[in-house]
């Protein structure tokens, strides 16, 4: 119950009466115990000259502990009202939340001294009630979350004063919905904190240390400390939601800043009159502008070479005729040159879908055109004489081909055909033109199956690496592989036509180091391999008889393991001291030879 007020003058007076009664009951009890004790007599004059020095000298000091002690116990609300008076002008000169309840805390332990204080406070973000411990608790527990229309809740908005519910004593019909939970709390007097007609939360408290129950001065006391310190407990509960909210909107900016200046695309936004009012580190980057050189200035101006039709779209887009604009333009900037860029007008709205602006998001295509082209001249150049799934390799690392050269390990094939001026000398050119390109097919589909390179045809022949431009670690085995498909491809296709039709191919391989690139100008220029390698490959296939396939040492060396070969002597190359050692190749070892 919230303890009645009293009278203050009516109170004072009965203070000050009781006061004078004790002090002179004390007095002369004093006096009379002090002369009977010492044995003073009357006449004794020097003694009861002293003995009354020293009761003056004592009796302010005892005047002051007497008027506390009865205010104390007949006029505690008085001066609880003063005291509190006091407190509650304190506790408004701060907006600090935990300061506020720290005081609070720290004024109810010096009066009541409870086991444990605990308060709730109305948390918006929630709409719930949140409860912490105060005190030497104060991070000892969890918050504990009560809903507004909670019957604890309730009560405490309706009646608006302490509520006092002893261990020993049942709980009002009102709160039995809640009372697993509020005995849980371990708390006996709950403090309604009101302001107005708002409950802004509650203060809840333990038994007292004592083991004493609470009594009516006890709740008057407390209920006084509410009115004294509701206001400022709501003041610094309310400043604390705005500090928080507005650090969820600084953080929440800075956090938009980040993302406006990290991502790729430029982004500048306009007003209403067309000036720059935003230029992200992007568009400083793509378009070489300083931010300084176009915050407030008119867009039409800092960023004419976005298009001589800028303006005329803002214009559109402003008046809600279009609800985006996109085009690409090719602009020549003074620093970078030409560039391929892609620019997005769209409309800047506020909550109340008013047009306050201009967004214009400009996104640099430069690279990716510049590797288009790239991968449209690699296409053009490789199709013809890779596999597909070569020139898609390629296309992945453009930088593997570019004009000039590379020096690299290659095995480099050879494929002539045999007995071709004889073959000509009695045919027409048109029969000759038939079957060469026939036989060459066959050559051509063996290499590209293999994941050779196609160089070039030479006349009658044919000319292919392997390791290049893609890395292959068994490129010699492909070769070789490539040659024994060309002969088998021949073979079969001999045994479908008239012999007059039949030519035979003489195949080299050889491996070695050679200078591998795009070999030509930079209008015409040819994928190719030139060194002592590719010399050997096509001495080898000129040597070699129709349907035979030759190899060097180096390449026999490579592929013995895995294939069938017989060693038929050594060949003079041109430029060579010595003969070399050649092999001929009579086919691939079965999976068991070359297991063992």
């Amino acid at each position: 119950m919230r303890a009645p007020q009293k009278h203050p003058d009516r109170t004072t007076r009965l203070g000050r009466v009781i006061t004078f009664i004790v002090l002179m009951v004390a007095y002369f009890s004093l006096i009379y115990g002090l002369s009977h004790f010492l044995a003073i007599k009357a006449s004794d004059r020097m003694s009861l000259s002293l003995l009354v020095l020293a009761l003056v000298l004592l009796f302010d000091p005892l005047h002051d502990r007497a008027r506390r002690l009865v205010d104390r116990v007949f006029c505690r609300e008085a001066a609880d009202s003063a005291m509190l008076q006091d407190f509650g002008r304190e506790l408004a000169q701060t907006l600090d939340l935990d300061t506020v309840l720290t005081e609070i805390s720290n004024k109810v332990e010096g009066v009541l001294h409870p086991i444990r204080q605990w308060v709730w406070l109305y948390d918006e973000e929630r709409a719930s009630y949140v409860g912490q411990p105060m005190g030497d608790g104060k991070h000892a527990a969890s918050p504990v979350i009560l809903i507004p229309d909670g019957a604890l809740t309730g009560w405490l908005r309706e009646h608006r004063k302490p509520l006092y519910l002893p261990v020993e004593q049942e709980l009002p019909a009102e709160l039995s919905s809640e009372w697993t939970q509020i005995r849980a709390f371990g708390a006996v007097v709950y403090v309604p904190l009101c302001v107005r007609e708002r409950l802004s939360g509650w203060l809840a408290l333990g038994p007292k240390r004592s083991g004493q129950p609470y009594r009516y001065s006890d709740l008057a006391f407390l209920s006084a400390l509410n009115d004294q310190s509701a206001l400022a407990v709501e003041n610094a509960r309310l400043y604390a939601s705005v500090r928080r909210s507005l650090g969820a909107v600084t953080e929440t900016k800075h956090q938009m800043d980040d993302v406006f200046g990290s991502i790729t695309s430029g982004v500048i936004t306009t007003d209403v009159k067309d000036k720059v009012t935003s230029f992200n580190r992007a568009a400083e980057i793509i378009l070489d502008i300083p931010v300084g050189d176009v915050i407030g200035r008119p867009c039409q101006h800092v960023l004419r070479f976005l298009g001589n039709d800028l303006q005329h779209m803002v214009r559109l887009i402003k008046r809600g005729e279009t609800p985006m604009v996109a085009y690409e333009i090719q602009p020549e900037l003074p620093s970078r040159g030409a560039v391929w860029l892609r620019v997005s007008i769209s409309p800047l709205k506020d909550s109340r879908d008013v047009t306050t602006g201009v967004a214009i998001v400009v996104d640099d295509l430069t690279e990716m055109r510049q590797l288009e082209a790239r991968a449209r001249r690699i296409r053009g150049t490789f199709e013809r004489y890779v596999s597909p799934a070569l020139v898609d390799r390629l296309l992945s690392n453009p930088e593997t081909v570019r004009l000039g050269g590379v020096r690299r390990e290659v095995t480099s094939f050879y494929a002539d055909i045999r007995g071709f001026t004889a073959f000509s000398e009695n045919t027409s050119p048109e029969f000759q033109i038939e079957v060469l390109n026939k036989h060459l097919t066959l050559v051509a589909g063996a290499i590209l199956a293999h994941e050779g390179t196609l160089d070039k045809f030479v006349g009658d022949g044919a000319m292919a690496i392997f390791n290049a431009p893609v890395e292959r670690e068994d490129h010699t085995l492909l070769a070789v592989r490539a040659a024994l498909a060309t002969q088998r491809a021949v073979r079969e296709y001999h045994a479908q036509v008239e012999e007059e039709k039949r030519l035979d191919f003489g195949v080299g391989v050889t491996v070695g180091q050679a200078v591998v690139g795009n070999i030509g100008s930079a209008i015409l220029h040819n994928f190719t391999a030139i060194g002592d390698c590719v010399n050997i490959s096509s001495r080898l296939s000129s040597t070699a008889e129709p349907g035979q396939i030759l190899i060097s040492a180096e390449a026999y060396k490579r592929v013995k393991d895995q294939v069938e070969t017989r060693f038929i002597g050594h060949v003079q190359v041109r430029g060579h001291s010595h003969p070399d050692p050649v092999y001929e190749v009579l086919g691939l070892k079965s999976e068991s030879e070359q297991a063992a």
